[in-house]
């Protein structure tokens, strides 16, 4: 899962009590929210509202819906409108009003993680573009209450709220770092053949190539090429040796990457696989020096891919543990 963290702050000349209303009545907030799709009542909750539930549908610029439940947990007339929400987000949400001079502030802190697979995949490279959207379908809202309570809006502003300190020295999670390994060794190979077949290269021969290069680390000088053919037993001591040294890589790259933010990690994985290429490549080969009929550009490409998705893979495991560990303690924002 991803995790945001976002603030909003509006500051509109109306009165308090106009403004904690429009934003309390969120049933309402298609009527004169851009973005705000939809809005229904799952349950009512108690007398205060309180344990209410309301699904809601967003839609802003980019070509995406999100579809989320909202629970009230705190009502605080005129101060502080909680909640905690699940579905395509989970996390919390919290509005806190004051008022002073004329002037109504909403402060709006906006706490949750992705829930949606293609959003976690792709959120390394769009976060920025994710929390973009979110801002400006905040800054739609703001000068629509406005225009609806015939007020003026007197400055809005949007960032991010402090990350969640990190305890120093916590320790890699090592079965992700394995698994993660486990799946950037996949990763890496499909882009290995795909880059074979792009560069018009023989890719069936060449990975035939590449599985006695592997092999013969166990079976010896014995199986190497030529002549490159398909042999059951040295793809399958081949597959050994690759799933073993693509767990082993994983769990080097966890310390590497434990703790991080993903965009980070992502950056750290990929020059992990550069690194991994020069010492496989130039370092290994002093013991094995079969393996510098793959030392070129494709073969640095797949470590490349192999420390950039291990990276993404581990931090999206972590997320998902430390994800299960804050729904078990309930700690929203606040």
């Amino acid at each position: 899962m991803q995790d945001y963290r976002l603030l909003a702050i509006w500051r509109i000349a109306a009165p308090l009590a106009q403004v904690f209303d429009a934003v309390l009545d969120s049933l309402a907030w298609p009527a004169w929210w851009p973005g705000a799709d939809r809005v229904e009542q799952l349950e009512p909750g108690d007398v205060n509202g309180i344990g209410s539930v309301r699904h809601y549908t967003w839609k802003g610029s980019l070509p995406y819906r999100l579809s989320f439940r909202a629970r009230a947990t705190r009502i605080d007339t005129l101060r502080f409108l909680e909640a905690e929400v699940d579905g395509d987000l989970r996390g919390s949400g919290r509005w806190a009003f004051s008022h002073e001079a004329g002037i109504t502030t909403v402060r709006y802190e906006w706490c949750v993680c992705t829930t949606k697979p293609w959003m976690n995949l792709v959120a390394p490279l769009t976060r920025r573009v994710f929390e973009r959207n979110h801002h400006a379908l905040m800054h739609q809202g703001a000068e629509a209450l406005a225009c609806r309570l015939g007020a003026r809006l007197v400055d809005a502003h949007y960032g991010e709220l402090p990350s969640q300190p990190q305890k120093n020295g916590a320790p890699p999670n090592w079965p992700a770092g394995a698994f993660a390994g486990l799946v950037a060794g996949a990763v890496a190979t499909v882009v290995q053949v795909g880059l074979w077949w792009s560069a018009s290269l023989p890719a069936i021969g060449m990975l035939l190539r590449d599985a006695r290069l592997a092999a013969a680390i166990v079976l010896g000088r014995e199986v190497l090429p030529p002549p490159v053919a398909f042999d059951w037993s040295i793809m399958l001591v081949a597959t050994l040796v690759h799933l073993v040294l693509s767990a082993v890589y994983g769990l080097a790259l966890a310390p590497l990457v434990a703790g991080s933010r993903t965009g980070v990690a992502a950056v750290a994985g990929l020059l992990f696989g550069f690194a991994l290429f020069a010492t496989n490549m130039y370092l290994f080969t002093a013991l094995f020096p079969w393996f510098e009929a793959s030392r070129d550009w494709i073969t640095a490409a797949a470590h490349g891919a192999f420390g950039l998705s291990g990276a993404v893979v581990y931090k999206w495991m972590e997320r998902e543990r430390a994800a299960g560990a804050r729904v078990a303690r309930k700690p929203w924002c606040g």
